[in-house]
């Protein structure tokens, strides 16, 4: 940050310099160049937000390929991930044929935009230089000071054109931080409560999920947000101490998000699971 900021001070230092030349040289050729700058600056912001969602879009997807890579590292030796093997093929295929697609569209209207603010500064360059040799041939003007103008704008719109460089640059280094922060305020999944319950016995064992309904969770520019496909739905059962039962299903139907929930490694956004007739939420994580 240190570094743009000593980069991007002194090019505005020098366009101030220059501009107040031009406008001691004659207003007209500073009136030109600063309606060129405006244009220029309004097309150098609008390029950021014109492929912001794409931007946006590209990342989240990197994140879902890192969460796909966590589930399959954290499920490789077990029967799950020759189960999910294929899905997990597919949508990695079409995770990076996205990325692809998003990347050729951001290319394209990066380098469409980088046209337009070309043509911005080549223009108001032309039509200074146009300005300034009808006042030679006019006689209020030397050919010295035409000379002088044209080095006089040609610096101008390069400090322009590598402030507007740094701003690309800065813009790109938010996401980055905006992930960080995120993660440093993000809250942890599962807490103690603060007043927890406790036994006057040992605990008897018996189990009932009431009603638990559950959304698996992805990053999202760094911070955490439900998915709108539900791993689990109303779901509702009891386990009697001592019983011994079995869960089956095909890959995906939230067997081990039901795991999850008897285990609280994470909490459901409805309904709860008792121990005893206890929520678990209410009792200590150790």
């Amino acid at each position: 940050t240190w570094n743009m900021l000593f980069e991007f001070v002194p090019m505005v230092i020098m366009i101030g310099i220059t501009f107040t030349v031009l406008c001691w040289i004659k207003f007209g050729y500073a009136l030109l160049v600063f309606l060129a700058t405006i244009l220029y600056m309004m097309v150098m912001v609008y390029s950021r937000h014109a492929y912001r969602k794409l931007h946006d879009e590209r990342h989240n997807l990197y994140e879902k390929a890192d969460e796909m890579l966590g589930e399959a590292v954290e499920n490789a030796l077990t029967v799950k991930s020759f189960a999910q093997e294929g899905r997990f093929i597919l949508e990695a295929q079409q995770i990076r044929a996205k990325i692809r697609r998003i990347i050729d569209i951001e290319f394209a209207k990066y380098d469409r935009f980088g046209m337009y603010r070309s043509v911005l500064s080549n223009t108001a360059r032309v039509g200074v230089i146009l300005m300034a040799a009808y006042d030679v041939l006019a006689g209020r003007m030397q050919i010295g000071g035409l000379v002088f103008l044209a080095m006089i704008v040609e610096r101008y719109f390069n400090n322009l054109t590598h402030m507007g460089g740094a701003y690309d640059r800065f813009v790109e280094c938010l996401d980055p931080l905006q992930r960080v922060t995120n993660l440093l305020v993000e809250p942890e999944g599962v807490t103690d409560p603060l007043d927890p319950v406790t036994f006057s016995h040992r605990p008897q064992g018996r189990l009932e999920v009431r009603e638990v309904t559950y959304r698996h969770k992805v990053r999202s520019l760094g911070a955490l947000v439900p998915v709108e496909e539900m791993a689990l739905k109303n779901i509702s059962l009891q386990i009697e101490a001592g019983e011994m039962i079995g869960i089956v299903g095909e890959s995906g139907a939230g067997k081990s998000t039901l795991i999850d929930m008897l285990l609280r490694t994470d909490d459901p956004e409805t309904g709860g699971v008792y121990l005893d007739g206890v929520d678990i939420r209410q009792l200590r994580l150790s």
